[in-house]
């Protein structure tokens, strides 16, 4: 029992002691809470607009549409690519 004490104390904001974790979460956090904010004033000009339901499902629709169509093929693209090569790529490419 000794030994598990060690795994019980630990906090759950233990991660967020490491600076560069904490950034990027925090980033991560402001990044969500925008989305959150666009999402909701996109649905209420919307509903400001048209009176139809089906436009601020469209609407919804269109803006996470590309993310559940291109999540997983982003994910095997990063787990088959070398990512050196990939982001120097990338970078290379889309400042031209």
């Amino acid at each position: 029992m000794a030994g598990s004490s060690t795994a019980s104390t630990a906090s759950s904001f233990a991660p967020l002691r490491q600076q560069a974790f904490a950034v990027l979460w925090g980033a991560a956090v402001l990044g969500n809470i925008g989305i959150f904010m666009r999402d909701v004033a996109s649905a209420w000009l919307v509903t400001d607009l048209s009176a139809s339901p089906a436009a601020v499902a469209l609407v919804q629709t269109a803006a996470s549409l590309p993310i559940f169509l291109l999540a997983i093929p982003a994910g095997v693209l990063s787990d088959i690519l070398d990512r050196r090569r990939f982001l120097v790529f990338v970078q290379l490419s889309w400042r031209q």
